[in-house]
Formats: C-alpha cells, sequence, structure tokens
C-alpha cells in the first residue's frame, strides 16, 4: 500500500477514505471504505500466521484484499448474468425489425 489518496470518479477533490494499493502484479486498486469498516475474525494455522508475520505481511491489509477480490469477482459474475440475459433477449428480435429501425432512425436525420 502507498497510502496516495486518489480522486474520486468525477471529482477532483480525493475522499479522505480513498487509497490506492499497488499489488505484485503491477495492477492498482483504488480502495474507497467510505469510513465504515466492519471487524471479522477467522482462524487459519498457526504456521501460517507464523510465516506472514516472520514475512512481515500486513495480515489486515491481506485480508481487506482478498475480500475486495471475491466481492469484485461476485459483481462481475452478476454482471456476466445480466449481459448474457441482455443478449438472449437482443437475440430475439427478428434481424429485419432491427434492420428496419436503422433504416427508420436514419431516414428520421
Amino acid at each position: 500500500m502507498n497510502g496516495k489518496i486518489a480522486p474520486l470518479a468525477g471529482s477532483n477533490q480525493p475522499h479522505e477514505s480513498s487509497k490506492t494499493y499497488n499489488h505484485r502484479d503491477g495492477k492498482t486498486n483504488l480502495v474507497n471504505h467510505m469510513g465504515q469498516t466492519e471487524t471479522v475474525s477467522g482462524k487459519v494455522p498457526a504456521e501460517h500466521k507464523r510465516i506472514l508475520q516472520e514475512h512481515r505481511v500486513n495480515i489486515s491489509r491481506l485480508i481487506q484484499e482478498a475480500v475486495e477480490r471475491e466481492v469484485q469477482r461476485i459483481e462481475d459474475e452478476k454482471l456476466k448474468k445480466a449481459l448474457a440475459e441482455a443478449s438472449r433477449s437482443l437475440q430475439a428480435i427478428p434481424d429485419e425489425h432491427i434492420i428496419e429501425s436503422i433504416r427508420r432512425s436514419r431516414d428520421e436525420r
């Protein structure tokens, strides 16, 4: 985490809770917690915790990033399903109807 504050979309001013995170794979994520956080707890093998601590891994940030990735995966899956449904709906429209609509639209200009 570089802790640099990034502006929100459509704004020149950054939100005070917005942070950018640079990942090892070269990706940069903008994270906006909007000041509301929740505490979660979970169990991990003691050996895993020891290794993470030995390598000075910020466990809280690791968990936050894992949760963010999962939330993004869920949102992507929802979008994929919505796009598939929209595609099925559009495929049900006869080609002739689409062609006629385009022609009428051009004639109106």
